[in-house]
């Protein structure tokens, strides 16, 4: 938040004009899902699974910009565990 402050063209890049960053964490998550869960004869959901990665990137995106939360982020631990009880559940359905 710090670097945002100071740099308010990079406030702007992670918001308004967030749309080629988003896209691209996007397609990297997407091909490190598939890198790792595509199995010969399977059928991915591709937009599904690009819809959950899509998530991923606007809620860093969104922690990255306002730090304040209860989300235990400075503890990767207790992160960790929290994030895997609300995410799980999304997780699940690409098993």
């Amino acid at each position: 938040a710090t670097l945002v402050r100071a740099e308010p063209d990079l406030l702007q890049l992670m918001t308004i004009d967030a749309g080629p960053m988003v896209s691209a964490a996007r397609e990297f998550l997407v091909d490190a899902y598939r890198a790792t869960h595509d199995e010969p004869g399977s059928a991915l959901a591709t937009d599904h699974v690009a819809m959950f990665a899509e998530l991923l990137v606007r809620l860093a995106i969104s922690l990255v910009l306002t730090p304040q939360t209860v989300i235990p982020v400075g503890d990767d631990d207790e992160s960790r565990a929290v994030l895997h009880r609300l995410l799980d559940p999304l997780i699940a359905q690409f098993a």
